[in-house]
């Protein structure tokens, strides 16, 4: 006698719901997203200022020396401060952090890292926080040309990202 064999193939919930009209749009989601993320930007707005002081209290310090371990931790936050602001749509602030990863990156292992181009960075990115920098998109472009060129002078090639 042959053994008998049933099978059970369960429904594919998945498939059945991609069917199914109804639900949220794309553009829905999207705009339910967005909402989302605006009610944390003052939270997150306060913990960018945080970063930013917290690498200008690095560079304040009496003992600065630009050891790695120092750079490495600027380089940290200053990554922090790229991708939160890349995130809140602050692309000049998210472009600011990025030169001051580019600059200690090239500089992580080296003595020859120039304080003051760090100092010039928090300086910036203090700058595109004011309203009345943050609302000149002149302003901000004129920012960020500075950064390009105190890194140019540093002998910093930059580093490819997203551009506005």
């Amino acid at each position: 006698m042959k053994p008998v064999v049933r099978t059970h193939r369960p429904a594919n919930q998945l498939a059945a719901a991609v069917q199914t009209r109804g639900g949220v749009t794309i553009a829905e989601a999207l705009q339910h997203a967005t909402e989302n993320v605006e009610t944390l930007r003052a939270d997150y707005m306060a913990v960018l200022d945080e970063k930013i002081a917290a690498i200008e209290a690095f560079t304040r310090s009496v003992g600065f020396s630009g050891d790695a371990e120092t750079i490495r931790k600027v380089y940290a936050l200053a990554n922090e401060v790229l991708n939160e602001a890349g995130a809140f749509g602050l692309a000049e602030l998210s472009a600011a952090g990025r030169s001051l990863c580019d600059l200690t990156a090239a500089r992580a292992d080296s003595e020859s890292l120039d304080l003051r181009a760090i100092r010039v960075h928090v300086e910036a990115m203090k700058s595109l926080r004011r309203p009345e920098v943050n609302g000149d998109a002149q302003i901000r472009a004129a920012v960020l040309e500075g950064l390009r060129q105190v890194t140019a002078k540093m002998g910093v090639k930059p580093t490819s990202g997203p551009t506005r």
